[in-house]
């Protein structure tokens, strides 16, 4: 039999793995807890155990990776429970396909890892914007597509689940603001989506454009002190 040597990141990646499912309810309850508590629970993991959070990340994300992780752990019992641990992603993932990538968001890594390595000075600039919002009866909530046009654009820059923007900051918030106007209906479009009543669709849209709004005025006033006297 070959001989496997031991990678000190997979084991304490196999310890750790253990300690998540059995602080969170063990195997029988595990995915039942996610459902319920997947920001608590993978946030807590992510500040406890980046390392591992990582490497959970790139297995669920990679199926190559993945095979190569599990064959490298030598002993047999540890094998066969990360096998199983990996099976019950997979099938959590089928029943519930909006968690497992909202799992696989908070799993990654820091952004903070991204913003400090090379980017352009330019780079997907926002420059226009166009955007369809409406209602969906069925989910009884406003989507939106929107599609943006960009300046310098590059977006295998950040990886799969990062979106690099760089710029001049005026051009940063003209960006924001583009997209924000995108959102403007004609009146004809406005008096086609009726909300029932009783629904919170928009108390929860108006909660979010008030935050917004207190949110832009503290950046005025911070952008008022940097003037010189």
């Amino acid at each position: 039999m070959a001989q496997k040597f031991v990678i000190p990141l997979v084991m304490e990646s196999v310890s750790a793995f253990r300690k998540l499912v059995q602080e969170n309810g063990g195997p029988d309850h595990f995915f039942e807890r996610l459902n319920v508590s997947i920001v608590d629970v993978l946030s807590e993991f992510r500040r406890n155990t980046r390392r591992s959070a990582q490497l959970l990340e790139e297995c669920l994300s990679e199926e190559n990776y993945r095979r190569r992780v599990v064959g490298s752990i030598a002993d047999d019992e540890d094998r066969e429970f990360v096998e199983a641990f990996f099976t019950g992603w997979d099938q959590w993932r089928i029943l519930y396909p909006r968690l497992h990538e909202m799992a696989r968001l908070l799993l990654m890594g820091s952004l903070r890892d991204i913003l400090v390595g090379p980017i352009p000075e330019v780079v997907n600039d926002v420059w226009d914007c166009d955007a369809n919002v409406h209602l969906d009866t069925y989910r009884e909530d406003l989507y939106i597509k929107a599609v943006m046009k960009l300046s310098q654009p590059n977006k295998e820059l950040g990886g799969a689940n990062g979106w690099v923007i760089s710029s001049k900051l005026d051009s940063y918030l003209r960006s924001i603001h583009i997209m924000l106007t995108a959102l403007f209906l004609r009146e004809s479009e406005i008096q086609l989506i009726r909300i029932p009543a009783g629904k919170p669709i928009i108390d929860k849209i108006l909660e979010v454009v008030e935050g917004m709004g207190k949110s832009l005025e503290a950046l005025r006033k911070q952008f008022e002190q940097m003037k010189s006297p």
